[in-house]
């Protein structure tokens, strides 16, 4: 994004900074043959990069959101490997009028049946496993509730199943198929849809099927349209642009070829690594299209510029080589800077996104340099269509500089208060992320979540470790009295619903000992402990037991679901209790941990707000570090990161007035803006230091800058702002809020560029 697109004098400061190795002058100076070799090249690094892009992949893997080197995470994963992992589930919703009809109930139960027979399901749940244990003399069994002819017992409460196997409307019966875990996305993908395939041919109902492989293949074809639209939408958007302000077909052309490629690249090289396409990689190929095309413009530009005043292409192209390409690299640079910050966030997806974007625009700079040169080399003519210059831009330029220069106290204190004003929405942003990360509220996807919440009572999983001390044993009167007393307040005070954990099997024994009576469905005096033990650990009951104890080990599994109220939410209620496990429960007999899937999705949010404050940081001292080297001037390089964090801080204060949640899609917003957007204060700064040499005074010098290099800024700052809002078309949070917040950040940078950042800068040159 270079504005230095325009004529400077020759001074000590222009030399200073536009010193030209030896090296940039060889690269600078293009010849036929150097032109052949570097299209050849270009083209046979194009070619075997494309090769790669069909082997690319989509993805959504819940996993990866997951901060890495957490304990927790290692915690969670010991737990996998012992009881298996249980997200490994789809829920299958069957919808009918009469969900209860008997002739509906046979037709689920031979569905059942058959999937049993599916070799990747481990098991099927419904209101067909309804049992009760039978106590008999020859041991232990279990009966079903239903009779043969699917009847429920007279007085049975119905209740018991709405929100477990009957929807909360009466309207729906839910099947939980629990399938092994998968190696690969693709066996998920595979499984998913001959289950799909198979529930559509045995019902002419409508159904739903939800669950982890459910959510990793639909939301991937989701990614794939996402990638389609989005690029279509920026391609386009650069043929507006191009066509507007080129009118020439060649002025659409050499450009277009340059960003395709650029993006070819990167996509190749992503292709390389093994990397697939998920939640945020899906929005690079637009980012890069839209960041990379200003630069593109100004190369070809003052290439026109310079063919215009009488010089020859071989001259042309080396002054715009040097001169346009130094800076280019140093904005190219600073944007890098932006998105490389993003590594210090512990969460991969967000790491790749910000590795892989610079990579981007490291080789859109790289190609922008080499094949437009060697282009234009060949088609050596004026690209711009030429159109006749008024004075207009120079007579609202100049009155917009005294207006700023009349009302400087005015304009810095309006800039002071609205600042304060926006900035105090800080204190209300708020932490928030939900178990569909990345989505936008009104999807489809989410609709689905409300669905379940409403009539199942809940779609998160919900799941806890209880490790018994080694002086004690599970069937412990005191034990089990403590995870009772667990299970009563998840219940009452967290609203965790369908809790199931060895106390759900011990007291279906202990009711068993009466004939199944209710009244009994609770734990057993001491006294009845060593009988029941015996029952127990029965092997007729090795699967029920399976699922939360691990055999020869202290430690059980609590589980069951919640609605998905969001992380805010959901950490008070974790907060809670924590200080009701610290108070209540005796740490001398068990020790509970949260866990789980959803727990360490909420999680994120810590890391959220200490990573994005490293990022800045890490972002901020490296670009003053490049400028400081640069200009060599540490006042200049205060100035220009003024009117650049100032944006980055009232983006977060609007995130608070509008109720903006800060999870991980949004957190990668702000390097980022803060990295485009220096670009700006760059240029301006660097061209009023190269006039001041020339000029009688420091308000000459501004006023020869805004008009040089103010046009330039308006008018990249107005194709950043207007090609970052098509991302606001998205369904995916994470291109919704970049457009957004990228379109605020670069219109209030453009107004602080033009008014305060001059100001600044003359109040320095002042003091000189």
């Amino acid at each position: 994004m270079n504005k230095l697109n325009q004529n400077v004098s020759k001074g000590k400061a222009s030399s200073e900074v536009f010193k030209v190795p030896s090296w940039v002058q060889n690269f600078a100076t293009l010849s036929g043959r150097k032109a052949r070799a570097r299209l050849i090249i270009l083209f046979l690094i194009t070619v075997f990069l494309g090769l790669q892009i069909p082997k690319l992949q989509f993805n959504y893997d819940f996993n990866s959101f997951f901060p890495e080197g957490d304990e927790d995470l290692a915690y969670y994963e010991k737990l996998n490997e012992a009881f298996g992992e249980f997200n490994d589930f789809l829920f299958v919703v069957i919808k009918s009028d009469n969900p209860t009809a008997k002739s509906f109930l046979n037709q689920v139960k031979e569905s059942i049946d058959s999937l049993q027979e599916f070799d990747r399901v481990k098991s099927v749940q419904s209101l067909f496993d309804l049992n009760r244990i039978q106590i008999t003399p020859f041991g232990i069994n279990k009966v079903s509730l239903l009779s043969d002819d699917l009847e429920l017992p007279d007085g049975f409460d119905f209740d018991r199943l709405k929100g477990k196997f009957l929807g909360n409307d009466n309207k729906s019966i839910l099947l939980i198929v629990r399938h092994i875990g998968f190696a690969s996305k693709s066996d998920g993908d595979e499984f998913y849809q001959d289950l799909d395939r198979y529930i559509e041919s045995v019902f002419d109902t409508d159904y739903l099927i939800s669950g982890k492989a459910q959510m990793q293949y639909d939301f991937t074809r989701k990614f794939e349209k996402e990638l389609a639209s989005l690029l279509i939408l920026a391609l386009g958007f650069a043929v507006v642009v191009l066509g507007l302000i080129f009118k020439s077909l060649k002025g659409i052309i050499i450009p277009l070829v340059t960003l395709v490629i650029s993006i070819v690249w990167t996509m190749g090289f992503l292709s390389l690594t093994g990397k697939s396409i998920d939640v945020m990689v899906v929005i690079i190929p637009a980012i890069l299209l839209i960041v990379a095309l200003s630069d593109v413009i100004h190369l070809v530009h003052k290439y026109d510029e310079f063919k215009r005043v009488g010089k020859n292409t071989k001259d042309s192209l080396y002054a715009v080589t040097v001169f346009i390409g130094k800076a280019n690299c140093l904005t190219s640079i600073t944007t890098c800077i932006g998105f490389l910050s993003l590594y210090v966030i512990p969460i991969q997806p967000i790491q790749d996104f910000g590795f892989f974007t610079a990579v981007g625009v490291f080789f859109a700079f790289v190609i922008t340099f080499l094949l437009i040169p060697a282009l234009l080399f060949y088609f050596p003519s004026p690209i711009e269509k030429q159109v006749s210059v008024n004075s207009l831009w120079q007579k609202w330029i100049n009155s917009f500089f005294l207006f700023v220069l009349k009302c400087r106290k005015p304009i810095l204190l309006f800039t002071v208060i609205l600042s304060v004003i926006l900035i105090s929405g800080i204190s209300m942003v708020r932490l928030n992320t939900s178990i569909l990360v990345g989505f936008q509220k009104g999807e489809p996807e989410l609709e689905q979540v409300a669905y379940f919440d409403s009539n199942f009572d809940g779609y998160k999983p919900f799941e806890i470790g209880i490790s018994i001390n080694e002086d004690r044993d599970l069937l412990d009167v005191e034990v089990l009295s403590e995870i009772e007393k667990l299970e009563h307040y998840l219940e009452n005070d967290l609203s965790i619903t369908h809790i199931e954990s060895p106390l759900t099997l011990i007291k279906e024994i202990n009711s068993g000992f009466y004939g199944g009576s209710k009244n009994y469905l609770k734990l057993p005096e001491a006294k009845n402990l060593r009988r029941l033990s015996r029952f127990y650990n029965s092997p007729r009951l090795s699967d029920s037991r399976r699922l939360f104890e691990i055999e020869g080990e202290n430690v059980v599994r609590l589980i069951g679901r919640s609605k998905d109220i969001g992380s805010h939410e959901t950490r008070k209620l974790n907060s809670a209790l924590e200080d009701f496990l610290n108070s209540e429960i005796d740490s001398e007999l068990i020790n509970v941990r949260l866990t789980g899937t959803s727990y360490l999705i909420d999680k994120t949010d810590n890391y959220v707000v200490n990573s994005l404050i490293k990022g800045l940081a890490v972002a901020t001292i490296t670009v003053s570090i490049l400028l400081l080297i640069f200009f060599r001037e540490w006042r200049l390089v205060l100035i220009s990161l003024v009117p650049n964090i100032l944006p980055v801080l009232i983006l977060f204060g609007l995130m608070g007035f509008f109720q903006i949640d800060l999870n991980i899609s949004t957190a990668v917003i702000f390097t980022v803006a803060f990295g485009i957007a220096v670009d700006d204060s760059i240029h301006l700064i660097v061209r009023f230091y190269l006039e001041k040499d020339r000029s009688k005074s420091p308000i000459w010098a501004m006023k020869r800058t805004l008009s040089g290099t103010g046009k330039s800024i308006i008018v990249t700052s107005l194709v950043i702002l207007a090609g970052f809002s098509l991302f606001i078309s998205s369904g995916l949070s994470s291109p919704f809020y970049l457009g957004l917040f990228i379109a605020i950040t670069a219109m209030v940078a453009l107004i602080l560029d033009l008014t305060v950042l001059p100001l600044l800068m003359l109040k320095i040159s002042k003091k000189d």
